[in-house]
């Protein structure tokens, strides 16, 4: 099995009437294989798999080998692998080592991230009407 095998895209929001709750892996935990929630997932874990939520931390002391996707993840730990999120944040302890795509990118200073950035472009928003002039009346007066 190989950490790089594309996963089914999880929902990233909880179900209609669902209250995701947080999880924290702890860092005793060394996990291999795939982990997916609908909520915050904290993790100070070792992971070999890949890492799927709507918000997840990786902590410093944490390290993941295998791609994340998130709508927004906030970075302190070591990542090798694919990177997929709508804000990515990269602290000064975060270590990254693959392609990110990214629709806003924070790097701090003293972060290291080697690979690719992709930025992917927000969907469109329909355009606003444009604001029609007032025209003048139609009579003429002689």
């Amino acid at each position: 099995m190989s950490y790089r095998d594309p996963v089914q895209k999880p929902a990233l929001t909880a179900p209609a009437g669902a209250s995701a709750k947080a999880s924290i892996l702890a860092a005793d935990l060394q996990i291999d294989g795939h982990v997916t929630s609908t909520g915050h997932i904290q993790v100070h874990c070792q992971i070999k798999g890949n890492l799927a939520g709507p918000h997840l931390t990786v902590e410093s002391d944490a390290k993941v080998q295998g791609d994340i996707t998130a709508e927004q993840l906030d970075l302190g730990g070591t990542v090798e692998g694919d990177v997929t999120a709508t804000v990515v944040n990269i602290h000064p302890t975060g270590r990254l080592t693959g392609r990110i795509t990214y629709e806003a990118l924070s790097v701090a200073a003293g972060a290291i991230v080697e690979g690719d950035l992709r930025r992917k472009v927000a969907p469109a928003q329909p355009a606003a009407a444009a604001p029609v002039a007032p025209q003048p009346s139609g009579s003429a007066s002689e």
